[in-house]
């Protein structure tokens, strides 16, 4: 299974990547290991993930997202549906829900 994850780095800035095992990818951001941006923002939280079966997959998805403005992306961490139907109408409810797991509907009807 590969994830998106997106990170809030300690100036409040965003970090999005893919990466087949997300505890692993996180607690390596963490320490410092993750990767030269967030090595420089640390510490690191993760916000908000989404789950896929390929890495095709979730790498459009990471590409689709870091081509979103911080706005659009606050909206999808907070799954604030008003904001994402007012200004962003392909968004639907089912990808604002989360399951038990805490996991968020991955549909592709993001644009």
């Amino acid at each position: 299974m590969w994830y998106l994850y997106v990170l809030e780095c300690r100036d409040k800035s965003l970090y999005t990547g893919i990466t087949l095992n997300l505890q692993r990818r996180i607690d390596d951001h963490k320490n410092g290991n993750g990767g030269s941006y967030t090595r420089s923002t640390l510490p690191v939280s993760l916000v908000y993930f989404e789950s896929y079966s390929t890495k095709s997959e979730a790498l459009k998805r990471e590409l689709q997202i870091k081509g979103w403005t911080r706005k659009k992306k606050l909206a999808l961490i907070n799954r604030d549906l008003k904001t994402l139907k007012g200004k962003f109408p392909s968004a639907c409810a089912p990808c604002l829900r989360r399951s038990a797991a805490g996991r968020s509907h991955a549909d592709r009807c993001w644009s």
